[in-house]
Parts: structure tokens; C-alpha cells; sequence
């Protein structure tokens, strides 16, 4: 297991978000880590999951974050773009496929993404044909 190593800086900061978020830095910590990678470091699920779901409930579903996937839109706490959803959509993938190919996403995520979409039409179409133009030169 790699070792992370945060700064004096970063820990300060991670402290005023727990406190924030009314826990401890440490459990903000374990729950990152157990979020990213899929719970290493033997923390009971039951308590880190109730503090991940804390932490990501307060998101907005949708988010576009500068250097994150590009910066286009994607589900709230992955790296899941929004295009990508209404491509397989587009092909006939039904919701209960999506949800099953994509278990960290969940009902009320595919209705962000379909209202999303319904705002921002123009915007998810041209980075569909952007990423079909990429695959297409490979």
C-alpha cells in the first residue's frame, strides 16, 4: 500500500474543511481514501460511507472542474463526463445498464445528468462529436 503524505498547509486546510463538515481531520482523510480506493485501510464501511455520503450530498451534481476531465461537466465526486452518459443513452443503453455498469452512480445522478442535458443540449452535443471526431483520428 503507498504511503500519502499531505503538508502542514494541506492538513491545515483538510482541518477547517472537517471542522466545517462537523467531524475530525483524520476521518475526513480515511473517508477520501477510502472513497478513491475502495476502502484500504479496513475503516467499518457503515461509518465511512455515512461520512462520504455527508461530504458529497452537499455537491452539486453536476460540477465542471478547470483541469478535471477537460473541464467539461461531469457527476458529481467521479470522473464520469456528462457526454458520455447521453452517448450510451443515444445507443440504446437504458438506465438500469448505466446504473449497472456505473455502481458508483445512482438513480437521482442519471436524472441530474438528463436535466443537465436539457439545459446544456448544445454544449454535450459538440463534445460528442468532439470525442467521436478523436476516436475516429485515434
Amino acid at each position: 500500500m503507498k504511503t500519502i503524505t499531505i503538508t502542514d498547509e494541506q492538513y491545515e486546510e483538510l482541518s477547517k474543511t472537517a471542522r466545517d463538515l462537523g467531524t475530525q481531520p483524520d476521518e475526513l482523510i480515511a473517508a477520501v481514501v477510502w472513497a478513491v480506493r475502495g476502502n484500504p485501510i479496513g475503516l467499518a464501511d457503515s461509518s465511512i460511507r455515512g461520512l462520504v455520503a455527508r461530504l458529497t450530498s452537499s455537491l452539486e451534481p453536476i460540477q465542471t472542474t478547470p483541469g478535471v476531465m477537460g473541464g467539461v461537466p461531469c457527476v458529481r465526486a467521479t470522473r464520469i463526463p456528462v457526454w458520455l452518459l447521453v452517448s450510451f443513452r443515444r445507443q440504446g443503453l437504458a438506465d438500469g445498464e448505466l446504473l449497472r455498469a456505473y455502481p458508483q452512480l445512482d438513480a437521482s445522478d442519471l436524472l441530474a445528468v438528463w436535466s443537465y442535458y436539457a439545459g446544456h443540449s448544445q454544449q454535450i452535443d459538440s463534445q460528442i462529436e468532439a470525442q467521436a471526431a478523436e476516436d475516429l483520428i485515434g
